[in-house]
């Protein structure tokens, strides 16, 4: 991660290949794939990212999704609310649809 950016510089920038490293609350460090932030219509922002080495109780092919706290250079949270997390997903998939009609 470039020490200048904050991590919400990171997550916003659609440039950004680079994986995200994040401190669990037990201080292992992660590193996670970032696959897409989402902004409801709420207007709270979440991240969607897939952790690239195995963690327990997350599956191969399961993403965990964060809300992203904009305060003192930003944090994100894991979000467990079921609602909240099919309103993510819901999003993302109408993004992937939407980018999918623009590219025809």
């Amino acid at each position: 991660m470039d020490e200048n950016k904050t991590l919400i510089d990171i997550l916003f920038d659609e440039e950004n290949v680079d994986g995200i490293t994040l401190r669990l609350d037990d201080g292992q460090e992660v590193d996670f794939e970032q696959i897409a932030t989402i902004p409801l219509k709420s207007g709270a922002n979440y991240a969607i990212l897939k952790p690239t080495v195995e963690l327990e109780g997350v599956a191969d092919d399961e993403v965990m999704i964060f809300r992203i706290i904009d305060e003192n250079g930003g944090r994100l949270e894991l979000e467990t609310d079921d609602d909240v997390l099919d309103e993510v997903y819901e999003t993302y998939c109408e993004l992937l649809d939407e980018y999918a009609e623009e590219d025809e």
